[in-house]
């Protein structure tokens, strides 16, 4: 079992002060009747009221109270399951992670302000399928879809330029590998988000494209970096920056952003082309799009049990009130 509102419990103790006051009134009872001396008169005061029925009525007010406040904490303890058909937008991230996206010209750098703008747009989309593509020499899936937001946000605060070993750019391979990750879904609109500064160093079959042509999926795409460009750091095992990527020549290399193939892809696919600014356009425009059938979810939700506990101090309440405290007794 476990409370959903645990604060509540501190009004528990009333009842240990209610016991220490319910005793120094017994004992100033007791005192107050033994200074009348006459054991009849005493008996006579006291015969009308049953003692031992007044404290077990005591004890039914303490029951009653202490269920009331159990039911107050929102106890919980089980879960139920319930198959739900939702309909939503299929997102698929695909998230350029070479070395060059480690470069500062956009601060803190091109990789970490995307995986900022994807915590922003994955906000704004709560409910729907969202995956995750990253990519350099080679691209593989971080995160295959779900709706679950701790997943969501967990992966790609996760994402970096050492997800993978193979460095370089090769951007057609990664959207081939997106379309067949959405060609399951039977969506109204189903969209590819690539976030990379465009520079693509591997020259590939565009075959990705075609797909998504036929599939009618609608690829964006978010440009990263300046045209003045920056230097590209190399990290030591503690995070520090240990120097600065070379060529062959062993010249300090200047990456700068590509938007061209970037906007050509959005284009040939019916997509738009963003920069880091236009995030929001980037939100409105899915937000905005058709939505179609998602797979079934299952959704487990706990179970409240505050019920039982109003129904014991119900029960315990009457009982303390139908039993009368009048009654031969002795003291």
């Amino acid at each position: 079992m476990s409370i959903l509102n645990p604060t509540v419990l501190i009004l528990l103790l009333v009842l240990p002060v209610t016991i220490i006051f319910l005793m120094w009134r017994e004992q100033v009872r007791q005192k107050a009747l033994r200074r009348v001396g006459n054991d009849d008169l005493v008996n006579q005061l006291v015969s009308q009221v049953n003692m031992t029925r007044r404290r077990i009525k005591t004890i039914f007010w303490m029951i009653t109270f202490s269920t009331l406040v159990i039911a107050l904490t929102h106890p919980v303890w089980g879960v139920s399951a319930e198959i739900l058909d939702v309909e939503g937008r299929a997102i698929l991230f695909v998230i350029d992670v070479s070395r060059s996206m480690d470069a500062q010209d956009i601060a803190p750098s091109r990789l970490e302000r995307a995986k900022l703008d994807i915590e922003r747009i994955t906000a704004e989309l709560v409910g729907n399928d969202i995956a995750y593509i990253v990519f350099a020499g080679e691209a593989f899936v971080y995160m295959p879809f779900t709706y679950d937001e701790l997943s969501i946000n967990t992966f790609a605060s996760s994402i970096t330029s050492r997800a993978t070993t193979n460095q370089g750019t090769d951007i057609y391979p990664a959207i081939q590998l997106a379309v067949e990750l959405l060609s399951d879904y039977a969506v109204a609109e189903k969209h590819i988000i690539i976030m990379s500064d465009g520079e693509n160093h591997v020259v590939s079959d565009p075959v990705g494209l075609e797909q998504a042509l036929d599939d009618s999926i609608l690829i964006h795409t978010i440009g990263y970096g300046t045209p003045e460009g920056a230097q590209i750091p190399l990290y030591d095992v503690n995070g520090g920056i240990a120097g600065y990527q070379t060529d062959e020549r062993n010249v300090i290399v200047n990456s700068v952003l590509d938007a061209t193939i970037l906007q050509e892809i959005a284009q040939q696919t019916g997509g738009n082309y963003f920069t880091p600014d236009d995030i929001e356009a980037v939100t409105e425009i899915i937000n905005s799009s058709a939505t179609g059938s998602l797979r079934q979810r299952t959704i487990t939700q706990p179970i409240e049990r505050f019920g039982i506990f109003l129904l014991l101090a119900l029960i315990t309440l009457s009982i303390e009130i139908l039993l009368p405290s009048t009654g031969r007794s002795t003291i």
